[in-house]
């Protein structure tokens, strides 16, 4: 039934409330006596308290029963902790954290995002880009050396250049008006050579994601400025591309870069190398693992981590034909499909209960056909004929829909559009105006222009799929007000669930209406839950518990994944005893 995952989240949302009060052996109301296999199959209710604690803390069960906890609100998590001892542990000083392991029956880490709504902003795309803030002399800029002012609000100036690298402000992690961050990472930051890793970036920016119970979405990008030089002496052809649309430089030709062609094996085994890497070491910690909102496939990239390549053949005014480049490489349309077909099943397998969130450019990839023809700079084929501009792009978004990897995946495949603009008037002029849920139609039938949402993705929708977007840069996306028109267009024309919009117009607005003349003004805030009621984020939890133990009671100790910390918080671990069948 179409958008019957957004339905059965809303039904889960709406179970009803456990009452608070003691184990089930006392006989008390927070237990759901539904079977008769055993003395009483059992559902046990917990609830979880504003302050991180829960009640009962202390709980015991049979194999087979299960445990309801109610949330306080969608950003409450509950962590499993390595801890078998009766005795609790020290408070919060304890950090053994669980690692996740969805083979173990009783890993109960949760609740798992579900392709979840809201507002993310977006990570710094390069080294250098990052925001940091300085109180202003309110009389010139007080940003450092080398750095660009780039705001002023509340006596505060916003320097761009001055923060870390590839981070977002500690402002933003601690917001209330978001759902998340977007982080985006360079495949030569993480993968340093064939067998060693630095995931130290990685950690700091996932840990401020549970320490203010946000969630994070992730890519890995190579392109540009982030493939691994080493790769060169591991198998990979070095391809010297260059293309304006990296809009890197201000001439249309763009700089030199070096690729590797992602349709080539020994590309293809490194990348997918990291992304299991990568997931393992998140894997580590099961709370690192829940907070994971979005993974993102990449790797076949220019410059951001949307997925495309340098395709333009300009050898008289720029010096190079990349199609003729890529076909000399032996990249064929067919290659990159199954470039995208092993990634697919890697992050179905590697991010099991995890989305993808594939950003497209429906025009984004080389001219060239399974022969190894390619367009010339006259637009005429070497050879045979070529596969038209978007055909590529079509063919894996419709791999993303239909293909079943390990587990099956067509249902957390979530194509994303990384441009969206304000809605311009006439306001009724996109075919989707006010259309919820929006109707399949031929592609065509969807309005191409106008600002109108990205119809390849309005269409791939239709699919019962979650859709997203980004918004358009901040040079087109400039202000608050603009950020305001961005999401009514989104919201009137599209079914998206979630937007991804740039931190400087999330600090500009702070909490305030993002513009005061609009007919309904909202802040982000406002936004956000107005996007969560398109999909909402789960308020209870539950697992079915399996006794494991090796005799007697089996203690199984968690937390609460923002709230108990190591100091500062009244929030303790609490236990559910197992009965040794």
């Amino acid at each position: 039934m179409k958008h019957s995952r957004r339905r059965a989240l809303l039904l889960a949302s709406l179970l009803p409330l456990g009452v608070a009060c003691g184990s089930a052996h006392e006989g008390l109301p927070d237990v759901e006596r539904t079977g008769q296999a055993k003395q009483a199959v059992i559902t046990h209710y917990v609830t979880v308290n504003p302050d991180g604690t829960f009640s009962p803390d202390y709980l015991t069960i049979e194999s087979g029963d299960t445990v309801v906890w109610q949330l306080h609100d969608n950003s409450d998590s509950i962590i499993p902790i390595d801890w078998a001892a009766p005795a609790p542990p020290p408070n919060c000083q304890y950090s053994g954290r669980q690692s996740y392991d969805p083979a173990d029956p009783n890993n109960f880490v949760g609740p798992m995002p579900d392709a979840p709504s809201g507002v993310f902003v977006i990570g710094p795309p390069n080294a250098g880009d990052a925001y940091a803030t300085y109180p202003s002399d309110g009389i010139a800029s007080a940003c450092p050396a080398g750095s660009i002012h780039a705001g002023h609000r509340n006596g505060m100036d916003l320097c761009k250049g001055a923060g870390v690298d590839f981070t977002v402000m500690p402002s933003t992690w601690q917001s209330n008006q978001i759902a998340g961050v977007f982080i985006r990472l360079y495949w030569k930051d993480v993968h340093i050579s064939p067998v060693q890793f630095d995931f130290e970036r990685l950690d700091d920016q996932i840990d401020q994601a549970i320490a203010n119970g946000k969630l994070y979405s992730l890519v890995v990008k190579a392109g540009e400025y982030g493939t691994p030089d080493w790769i060169f002496d591991h198998g990979v052809t070095k391809l010297h591309l260059r293309d304006g649309s990296s809009h890197l430089e201000p001439d249309e030709c763009g700089r030199w870069m070096h690729l590797g062609s992602p349709t080539e094996e020994a590309y293809q085994t490194h990348y997918l190398n990291m992304l299991s890497a990568v997931a393992a070491h998140i894997k580590e910690r099961a709370d690192r693992y829940r907070a994971l909102a979005y993974i993102k496939p990449s790797g076949a990239n220019l410059g951001s981590p949307e997925n495309r390549l340098p395709k333009a053949c300009k050898p008289t005014e720029c010096g190079v034909c990349n199609p003729a480049r890529w076909a000399a490489a032996g990249y064929t349309p067919s290659g990159l499909l199954a470039f995208y077909q092993a990634q697919f099943a890697t992050l179905a397998t590697e991010f099991p209960t995890k989305a993808m969130s594939y950003a497209l450019i429906q025009a984004g990839f080389p001219l060239v056909n399974d022969d190894g023809d390619y367009v010339k700079e006259d637009g005429a084929s070497s050879g045979g004929p070529l596969p038209s501009g978007t055909a590529q792009t079509a063919r894996i978004l419709e791999l993303g829909r239909t293909m079943m990897g390990p587990g099956g995946f067509s249902n957390r495949f979530v194509p994303t559009h990384n441009g969206l603009g304000e809605i311009l008037p006439p306001f009724a002029a996109c075919t989707t105006y006010g259309m919820h849920p929006v109707e399949q139609h031929p592609l065509d039938w969807y309005t191409h222009g106008n600002n109108c949402p990205n119809k390849w993705v309005l269409y791939e929708g239709t699919w019962d799929q979650v859709t997203g977007f980004q918004t358009n840069n901040t040079k087109q996306v400039k202000n608050t007000a603009l950020l305001d028109q961005t999401f009514q267009n989104m919201w009137e024309n599209s079914d998206g669930v979630f937007l991804e919009i740039y931190e400087r117009l999330l600090w500009e607005a702070g909490s305030d209406v993002l513009d005061p003349d609009a007919i309904e003004p909202r802040s982000i805030a406002q936004w956000d839950a107005r996007l969560d009621s398109r999909q909402p984020k789960p308020m209870t939890h539950k697992h079915t518990f399996t006794y494991t133990g090796g005799g007697g009671l089996q203690h199984v100790w968690y937390v609460h994944g923002q709230k108990c910390r190591a100091s500062g918080t009244a929030a303790t671990p609490a236990v559910i005893n197992i009965i040794e069948p």
